[in-house]
């Protein structure tokens, strides 16, 4: 019996606590915006009920839970450290005494003669005679020196070096290694086990401390009148759908968002009466020049059309909306004078468009510019009315056949190669051909080895588009076609062939695509 009353107080907390949860979770569910949908058969009102629960404060009594600390002994493991002499085994280099001998070449000098045959000068004198013509003829004679080179031996001696062979012997130290035992200390680790003191908590439930809980008071009911103004017209099958939501409950209040309506609305008063509350609607625009202006034309153009060889101002308008109505004038005038050259109204073509087919006849090369003046009216539309001009030009030149003859001359496209240094080698290319939206041009760039007058591939064919080409230069390295292999190829004496082949294709013209061609350069490598 005294433990019951130690705990009543626990107890009687909990129950209050439990029935005031109860008490909030029993609420009946509420609605606080509701869609609405108004149809032409229901006039310029609509009705939505809506439901707002109202909840008080109270506060209660409540057990709670505190932690309250308490010590224990615990056990625990640590690692101890502890050092050990561990053997090993460890080389050194000693040296050992060893009698050795060898051959060594060594020199003596000797005495080399030989015999030499040599020249001596030796000279003598020689009378010689002529007969010198007279009367009576005389003979004169004069001594002349006579001289010879008479051979002679001598004995020629010198001292030479001549190699012999002995055998040396000595005492050298010889290296060798050997074992020896060596010891190191090493750290290792036991676990011991150890004792100590910690503080752990426990939850104890208390008694008791104040609480605010939200407790269900009562439920508002509203009937929300919804009064559409007279303008807002609505025919047919037309419907529009609005959401009503309550911002206040006291007052009550709402507010109206359009959901997918076909006239935009704003509130323009709402006045409660018990439970009704009365909201006017007022109309505001839902199109202005920033959403239904220029923009709103979407890929205004002029196309010349080869097949039916006229022209067509053909745009996409965006705003299709019930309640507006929108007519389009469009002016053809001649892009350099501004002469007029045919006006008319703007209706739907063969392909869903809106537009006018120029029935004037005018050359494929002809510059034109299309002026568009449109008007929108209704009462979606700001100030009940909108006017605005959008104009588009055409100044380009039409592909004709002569200009295919041109595309496929080969002439037309030049291929060099300015540098040749080795791996700075490049080759640039230059189309001298005029471009034409209708056609695509593609350069397939392939390198060839010229060996004994015969031609090997040594890259793989690269395909670049024209802008591609220009935003370059026209210019690209060797190393980039050749890759990893650039190295090994572009050294010097290396003889390489550069092919491109020229590939263009027409679109959106019955023309034939112009003929494939290929130019070359070659290159011998510095």
């Amino acid at each position: 019996m005294i433990q019951f009353k130690r705990f009543l107080p626990l107890f009687v907390a909990a129950v209050t606590a439990l029935s005031m949860n109860a008490a909030a979770s029993s609420a009946p569910s509420e609605q606080t915006s509701q869609v609405i949908t108004r149809t032409a058969s229901q006039a310029h009102q609509a009705i939505a009920r809506l439901s707002k629960n109202l909840y008080r404060q109270e506060q209660v009594q409540v057990p709670y839970t505190v932690q309250v600390p308490y010590q224990v002994e615990e056990q625990y493991t640590v690692q101890v450290p502890y050092t050990v002499q561990v053997p090993y085994t460890d080389y050194v280099t000693d040296y050992r005494q060893e009698y050795r001998c060898e051959n060594v070449t060594r020199y003596r000098n000797e005495q080399r003669c030989r015999t030499v045959t040599d020249y001596r000068r030796e000279c003598r004198d020689q009378q010689q005679c002529h007969l010198v013509p007279g009367n009576p003829p005389r003979n004169e004679c004069t001594t002349v020196p006579v001289c010879h080179n008479v051979p002679y031996q001598r004995q020629e001696c010198h001292t030479v070096q001549v190699p012999y062979t002995e055998q040396e012997c000595r005492y050298v130290q010889v290296p060798y290694q050997k074992e020896v035992t060596r010891y190191r200390d090493e750290t290792r680790y036991r676990e011991e086990t150890r004792t100590r003191t910690v503080t752990k908590y426990r939850e104890e439930t208390r008694c008791c401390k104040t609480e605010t809980k939200t407790v269900f008071d009562r439920q508002l009911q509203f009937q929300v009148v919804v009064s559409f103004p007279q303008d807002a017209v609505l025919v047919g099958n037309e419907s529009e759908t609005l959401k009503v939501t309550l911002t206040s409950a006291q007052p009550g209040q709402v507010a109206v968002a359009t959901a997918n309506s076909l006239y935009g609305y704003k509130v323009i008063s709402q006045s409660q009466s018990g439970e009704v509350i009365n909201v006017q609607l007022g109309l505001t625009p839902l199109f202005d020049a920033s959403n239904a202006g220029t923009g709103s034309l979407k890929g205004l153009q002029v196309a010349y059309q080869p097949l039916s060889d006229k022209f067509i101002v053909s745009f996409a308008d965006s705003i299709t909306h019930a309640k507006v109505s929108t007519a389009s004038e469009i002016e053809v005038r001649d892009l350099a004078t501004d002469a007029l050259i045919e006006q008319g109204t703007a209706s739907l073509l063969a392909n869903g468009k809106m537009g006018l087919v120029v029935q004037t006849q005018l050359s494929a090369q002809s510059k034109i510019r299309a002026v568009v003046k449109t008007t929108r009216a209704g009462v979606v539309v700001s100030n009940g009315q909108l006017s605005f001009t959008s104009q588009a030009i055409y100044d380009r030149r039409i592909l004709t056949a002569e200009d295919i003859q041109i595309l496929s001359d080969s002439s037309k496209v030049q291929l060099t190669a300015p540098n040749q240094q080795g791996l700075n080698a490049y080759i640039k290319l230059v189309d001298t051909t005029e471009q034409f939206t209708e056609v695509s041009t593609k350069y397939v760039l392939s390198l060839f080895e010229m060996k004994n007058g015969k031609l090997r591939a040594i890259n793989t064919p690269q395909t670049v588009t024209r802008e591609q080409a220009q935003a370059a230069n026209g210019e690209v390295t060797l190393a980039k076609l050749l890759g990893s292999k650039a190295s090994s190829i572009l050294k010097a004496g290396s003889q390489i062939r550069a092919q491109v082949d020229v590939k263009r294709k027409v679109s959106g013209s019955d023309l034939n695509d112009p003929t494939a061609f290929a130019v070359t350069t070659d290159l011998y490598i510095q």
